[in-house]
């Protein structure tokens, strides 16, 4: 028998149309496993059955009264090719088809809950666990492409196009979203005790804590700042602790800030990532501006190490600028765009 002590807050979906039923449900649970020596949230789950006739639907619930649940939930049916599939290629949630021509098909199944609440006036908890990292400072210059998949499947090898940044190193552990007149808390902790909780009580955690505030506006002056540290100690693959599967301890803290202007004449932003990777002694950043004024537009980014490629590929002090004149403005067709890339390394 499996003995648990939890606290859960549970939301349910039940929805239906003339194309699909769909239930759901989401739940987290903060307590501990005696059988396991896992504690923290232990719980942190949602699920979907689905009775469909083939379609494309969705869904969503709300309760009413002071306090109540919603949640929101979508379910897909397709039939797709794959760029590098093969015909004994097979993945959760697809069925394989070799098609007349050569080609290999899929039919896919996709069913998710996607949103699931507790709240009332002004505040909400979040089911689904913790927000992201905040990523503010991203190049509109820096661009790559990448993979679009589907069910873990490429079906395009490059369908998918990014933005270079640089982010704060950040481990989801399972926990929750609080949000309180649009400021937004998320906390998670989970952790697993060894065969002697009194001599080894953390063998393996992961932690998060994030904080964000809404976008203040002064007058046409814009502020946003969010705030994060997260960290884990466990080494190893397919644990349950984190969202990261490479086997590498985390422990980074940092912080992200968005300013902005704009009146009838120019518009001005910066926005600024700024984190120290306390595991490995490394600062990181980035920092993304932007100008317009009338016909002209100045972009600038610059990152110590930030993502430019797929597979984590990384560029060590990205700096790139560009300048667009657009003559529309004098009722001449023409835009011009210079613009400098990887103007430290390779003067592109």
């Amino acid at each position: 028998m499996k003995k648990t002590i939890a606290i859960l807050l549970v939301a349910i979906l039940a929805v239906g149309s003339a194309f699909a039923a769909l239930t759901g449900s989401a739940q987290v649970g903060f307590g501990a496993n005696f059988d396991n020596n896992q504690y923290g949230f232990i719980d942190n789950s949602s699920s979907v059955d689905v009775n469909f006739v083939l379609a494309t639907d969705s869904g969503e619930a709300a309760g009413e009264g002071d306090i109540y649940a919603s949640i929101k939930g979508s379910l897909t049916l397709e039939v797709f090719t794959a760029d590098d599939a093969t015909s004994d290629n097979k993945k959760d949630g697809t069925i394989n088809i070799v098609g007349d021509w050569g080609d290999t098909y899929f039919v896919g199944l996709g069913a998710s809950v996607d949103e699931a609440t507790v709240g009332g006036e002004n505040w909400h908890v979040s089911l689904l666990g913790v927000p992201d990292g905040p990523d503010f400072a991203k190049s509109a210059i820096d661009t790559y492409d990448d993979a679009t998949k589907k069910y873990d499947i490429v079906v395009d090898s490059d369908g998918t196009t990014k933005n270079a940044t640089w982010a704060l190193p950040y481990v989801k552990a399972p926990g929750v979203e609080v949000g309180i007149y649009d400021y937004v808390i998320g906390a998670g902790f989970k952790a697993e005790a060894g065969d002697d909780p009194e001599l080894n009580f953390f063998k393996n955690y992961g932690a998060t804590l994030y904080v964000a505030t809404p976008e203040y506006d002064f007058d046409g002056l814009t502020l946003q700042v969010a705030g994060a540290w997260s960290a884990t100690n466990y080494s190893g693959k397919n644990t349950s602790f984190t969202n990261k599967d490479d086997g590498k301890p985390y422990n980074a803290v940092g912080g992200s800030l968005k300013l902005g202007f704009a009146n009838d004449t120019l518009s001005a932003s910066v926005a600024a990532d700024l984190g120290y990777d306390i595991q490995n002694e490394k600062f990181g950043a980035d920092v993304a501006a932007n100008f317009t004024y009338d016909f002209v537009t100045v972009d600038a980014y610059y990152g110590t190490n930030p993502t430019t490629g797929t597979g984590s590929k990384t560029t060590k002090d990205l700096l790139s600028a560009q300048v667009v004149t657009d003559l529309n403005s004098f009722e001449v067709p023409v835009k011009l765009t210079v613009t400098g890339k990887d103007l430290v390394n390779d003067q592109d």
